[in-house]
């Protein structure tokens, strides 16, 4: 599912197929069908008896997309009136218990290690196609043909994003994710083009500490962190891409939605975890040419970005 970079625009959905929620596990109980193990949280629906084992056989098959009229049709074959069965459609989908299809977006990952592998091979499990960097590849080249509306994920390249600023920071939908001394920092995310750039981070640790660009030109490209730590980067960015485009993981689960302007900071042992609103940076320029491209034209806003030397 892997693919290369190419223009790629972003899918509608097929609101016209359902199909059941992965994480829904189908139980009879007197006069009712309970849609999980735990009955305080699970969706119980109450039906005559006679429909109920005929039911869990529909459910089953609807491991796979059904279209919605042929479910209503198969719901009135054990039985079931058209208004019933439409009752129950919405009902079920309302619990979470079924979820239109949507063919998903395409994701670009865009990094290089043990958390890039990590993350790309989750959101292939997760259906997600990829776009992503060959061995030789140059980031930037592959940036700058990519669609912007295309959710981009960055990898530990925040010692990158003086040179990238330019390209990145035209996306839409980003979600850098870096590892710094052993912790993991997710973040700043633009959401659905609402939300400050990569680089506005770097702004603000340059503000933090002004020999911060100077100490990062001597790190390499390579991150040195135990093995959980990638995976737990990995696995926490990929809940992000997946709470923005999949229904929730199971019914019963509150719908969490990630948010723009977003910094979360964890670390993979538990060693604290906080997140916090980051703004985007007075300075960025990139910022101030991206909204330039989505509002009118505004009076000049001073800028800068901090070069290599």
């Amino acid at each position: 599912m892997t693919t290369t970079h190419k223009k790629i625009r972003l899918p509608s959905p097929i609101t016209d197929t359902v199909i059941l929620n992965p994480g829904a596990h189908i139980f009879l109980r007197p006069h009712a069908l309970q849609f999980g193990m735990d009955a305080t949280r699970s969706g119980i629906v109450e039906l005559p008896d006679y429909l109920c084992q005929p039911l869990v056989h529909i459910f089953h098959r609807l491991r796979q997309p059904m279209r919605k009229d042929y479910l209503l049709d198969q719901l009135g074959a054990i039985g079931m009136d058209r208004y019933s069965a439409k009752v129950l459609l919405n009902e079920l989908l309302t619990l979470g218990v079924l979820h239109s299809c949507t063919q998903l977006p395409h994701i670009a990952v865009i990094g290089r290690g043990v958390a890039t592998t990590a993350t790309i091979r989750l959101l292939n499990d997760l259906g997600f196609p990829i776009i992503r960097l060959n061995a030789q590849e140059n980031t930037a080249l592959v940036l700058a043909n990519i669609d912007p509306d295309t959710p981009l994920v960055l990898i530990n390249e925040l010692i990158h994003m003086a040179e990238l600023a330019n390209i990145v920071g035209k996306f839409t939908t980003i979600i850098p994710a870096n590892i710094i001394d052993g912790r993991i920092l997710i973040g700043p995310t633009r959401i659905h083009g609402t939300g400050p750039c990569p680089y506005c981070l770097v702004l603000r640790l340059h503000d933090q500490d002004p020999y911060w660009h100077e100490i990062m030109s001597q790190k390499t490209s390579h991150i040195n962190a135990d093995p959980l730590t990638h995976i737990a980067l990995a696995s926490q960015v990929c809940a992000l891409v997946a709470n923005l485009y999949l229904p929730t993981p199971a019914p019963g689960l509150p719908t969490r939605t990630i948010k723009p302007h977003r910094l979360i900071h964890f670390g993979a042992y538990g060693h604290g975890s906080s997140w916090r609103i980051m703004s985007t940076h007075p300075l960025c320029v990139e910022c101030f040419n991206f909204r330039q491209q989505q509002t009118q034209p505004q009076s000049l806003i001073p800028a800068r970005r901090i070069s290599r030397p």
